[in-house]
């Protein structure tokens, strides 16, 4: 594995599922170099939690996964400077209307996507490119990420991927696939190789739709 330090988020559970498939997708990884954190679906957090963990960390890359639509993961790409009027974790509507009170109205992550969504592709995931991130915690989060790749020089990479919701399906070489831990670990062991970060392969299904 690279020494490049990487920080891999995903989020705690909102909505009323017990299940975040974003963390489910994250959460087994235990590699040397590779931090990974939980973040709470709380107005405000994500964009402190990150700012502490990158100024104490100082990754070279950061990989955010959030819960997406059904039937397809995302790779975003652009954030807006607005805040959904909607409950987080706590009960609490956000208390500013944006995400950040002195930045432009829009952000555009600048690391490129497109090979990363061609490999996904070759490799049988329903993957799209997205400059729609829904405008609740996981718009903040990308708000922030693009904020902090400005102001750490050492943080060369930034990446926000939607994941379906744990328990849904999706379409892969012509099967219906559940979305379960099996195939968000798949999922994410590719980004990351993709990327050129090798971690413990997980244990595969007998019958995986992925190429080998």
């Amino acid at each position: 594995m690279s020494e490049s330090k990487v920080l891999i988020t995903g989020f705690q559970p909102f909505g009323g599922r017990e299940i975040n498939s974003s963390w489910e997708a994250v959460k087994w990884i235990n590699e040397p170099g590779l931090l990974v954190e939980e973040l709470p679906v709380v107005w405000g957090v994500p964009t402190q939690r990150l700012g502490e963990l990158v100024d104490f960390y100082r990754p070279s890359t950061v990989i955010s996964f959030g819960q997406g639509k059904e039937r397809e993961f995302a790779l975003e790409t652009k954030a807006l400077n607005l805040r959904d009027i909607r409950l987080d974790e706590q009960g609490n509507l956000p208390r500013k209307p944006l995400n950040s009170d002195a930045g432009p109205s829009e952000v555009f992550l600048e690391t490129d996507v497109f090979g990363l969504h061609s490999f996904l592709s070759q490799r049988n995931f329903p993957v799209r490119i997205s400059e729609d991130a829904g405008q609740y915690l996981c718009e903040e989060t990308i708000y922030a990420l693009s904020d902090l790749q400005k102001a750490y020089l050492e943080l060369d990479r930034v990446l926000f991927c939607h994941v379906p919701p744990y328990g849904s399906s999706v379409e892969m070489a012509g099967n219906v696939t559940v979305v379960d831990e099996v195939l968000l670990q798949e999922y994410v062991r590719s980004v990351l190789f993709c990327l050129g970060i090798s971690v413990s392969k997980p244990v595969l299904k007998e019958n995986s739709s992925l190429m080998p």
